[in-house]
């Protein structure tokens, strides 16, 4: 069995990392030896973004990259230049972090779509988006 417990340290040194954990066998004072790891600092998104798709023009699969300070339920939808929906791409909850989800030029029924502009947008919460990209044959 396995209990975790934790209490903030007084005793912290400015070179110390950012968190760490410390093992102790019940009834015990004295830590147990374990090896430790600086990790680089991989910081949250600070704003929500919605990156351009990658490749722009695209005649196969492309991605969309979508940054989000904090979880928030996501819609990201394709549509085409006459205002109708496409393809849905992301319909769920995601933590905060940076994302990508990719389009293999389908529409939600299976099939490819024709060369053409296709605007994407996104919805998270308040956060709305929206980008352009180009399908080439």
């Amino acid at each position: 069995m396995l209990e975790l417990t934790y209490e903030a340290a007084s005793d912290t040194q400015p070179d110390a990392p950012s968190w760490y954990l410390l093992v102790r066998r019940q009834g015990t004072t004295t830590p147990m030896p374990f090896s430790q790891r600086r990790t680089l600092d991989q910081s949250l998104p600070t704003n929500f973004v919605l990156h351009q798709s990658e490749p722009n023009p695209t005649g196969g699969m492309t991605r969309i990259r979508f940054d989000l300070p904090i979880e928030r339920l996501v819609r990201l939808d394709v549509f085409d230049l006459l205002g109708r929906r496409v393809a849905t791409l992301a319909d769920r909850n995601y933590s905060a972090g940076s994302h990508s989800t990719e389009w293999d030029l389908r529409d939600d029924n299976g099939a490819p779509v024709g060369a053409g502009v296709y605007v994407y947008r996104i919805s998270a919460g308040a956060f709305r988006a929206k980008g352009k990209m180009s399908v080439v044959p």
